[in-house]
């Protein structure tokens, strides 16, 4: 995701799908929902404080929970 320029904002063991067979090494990511372009005009999103927070609780990050 990050090679396309997105960052998946909810990454948690329920949006996660594992290969089988000669795949088993891949892990697929699912429900794209809360998904966020990193890159517009090829400018970074600028770095923000204050925000809610996004995604399941259970695994966000300290920062989100700080407001980062």
């Amino acid at each position: 995701m990050h090679e396309r320029n997105f960052i998946n904002r909810d990454i948690k063991p329920e949006n996660c799908c594992i290969g089988l067979g000669e795949q088993s090494t891949l892990v697929y990511l699912i429900d794209m929902g809360l998904s966020q372009r990193i890159f517009t005009d090829g400018q970074h999103l600028d770095f923000k404080t204050g925000k809610h927070l996004i995604g399941t609780t259970r695994y966000a990050s300290i920062n989100s929970h700080n407001g980062l």
